[in-house]
């Protein structure tokens, strides 16, 4: 998990593509029927201000700053997990005990992760917050889908969106955990115990 400067061009050549995982997660969130002006306007939107970004930061050369670099990456991917989980709250009719429960869940997994991002950076999962931490992230996806059957909302389309869900929220893990990158720029994994549980 080294530190690589990177060029002007390599910066941009590396950054814009990354941009395909908030399209798709948009475009989801649009696509559901009926569909959404408001949902691909704002992925649109946020496009333009990501394409923004890079440019400035190539510019002014702030692409090598660490924080600069990762913090608008960690802040794009915690978005893009939004994104993905509107296309599962507009198929339930936009339950409002689903949403609150989806948001939750998002804070919590990027809270958990932030605060915990050296052990997660390291796979060292000795700690016991860590394996309460990882056993509560794995099961409040399974409760998604539980209230979605109490409130007899499921159908086929469920199971499409919740899989995209469920990739895109656990995808946030190494995004937050880069975090200690800029947080502690000193800061390098253990080279032993790495495979400790």
């Amino acid at each position: 998990m080294g530190w690589n400067k990177l060029s002007r061009g390599s910066y941009i050549a590396w950054s814009l593509p990354i941009f395909i995982l908030p399209f798709f997660a948009g475009l989801g969130a649009a696509v559901v029927e009926p569909w959404s002006d408001f949902w691909w306007g704002f992925t649109v939107d946020f496009f333009y201000v990501w394409c923004g970004w890079v440019f400035l930061c190539a510019i002014f050369g702030w692409h090598n700053n660490r924080f600069l670099r990762l913090f608008p990456y960690m802040v794009m991917m915690n978005i893009t997990v939004l994104l993905s989980f509107v296309p599962m709250w507009r198929i339930t009719n936009e339950s409002m005990v689903l949403g609150v429960f989806l948001l939750f869940s998002h804070l919590y997994l990027t809270l958990f992760v932030y605060i915990y991002s050296k052990e997660i950076s390291s796979k060292q999962y000795r700690k016991r917050g860590v394996k309460i931490g990882l056993l509560v992230s794995i099961l409040l996806p399974i409760c998604w889908m539980i209230i979605v059957i109490q409130q007899d909302l499921f159908t086929v389309r469920i199971i499409k969106v919740y899989g995209a869900a469920i990739c895109f929220y656990f995808l946030n893990i190494p995004f937050v955990s880069a975090s200690i990158r800029f947080r502690e720029p000193d800061w390098e994994p253990p080279k032993q115990n790495s495979k400790s549980l």
